[in-house]
């Protein structure tokens, strides 16, 4: 069973620290220089998903960068229709306690 440290960091600080990042600074720079959207995707939310599936790349390997890549999508056009980073982070939470139990 994993520590009470490893949750924390999985289901809540990982979340919050990585939608704060990339949806509340990059993906909002991106917004207001990239103007282009295909199929009700923003340019900057596949711009900022492809940024996060390779730092995921990076940290853990291309397996998992790019099973991150759809779901930050989908985070992305959240915040781009809600502009609220906490729907992110309560959305990128739970694909994380999902992950975790499948």
């Amino acid at each position: 069973m994993p520590s009470l440290y490893m949750m924390s960091v999985f289901f809540v600080f990982a979340p919050v620290a990585e939608e704060i990042f990339f949806r509340g600074f990059v993906q909002n720079w991106l917004k207001k220089r990239v103007s282009s959207i295909a199929f009700g995707v923003s340019g900057a939310n596949v711009l900022t998903s492809v940024l996060f599936a390779v730092v995921h790349i990076a940290g853990w390997g291309a397996e998992h960068g790019l099973m991150v890549f759809a779901p930050s999508l989908i985070i992305g056009i959240l915040y781009d229709r809600t502009g609220r980073v906490s729907f992110a982070i309560l959305l990128h939470s739970i694909y994380n306690l999902n992950a975790a139990v499948v």
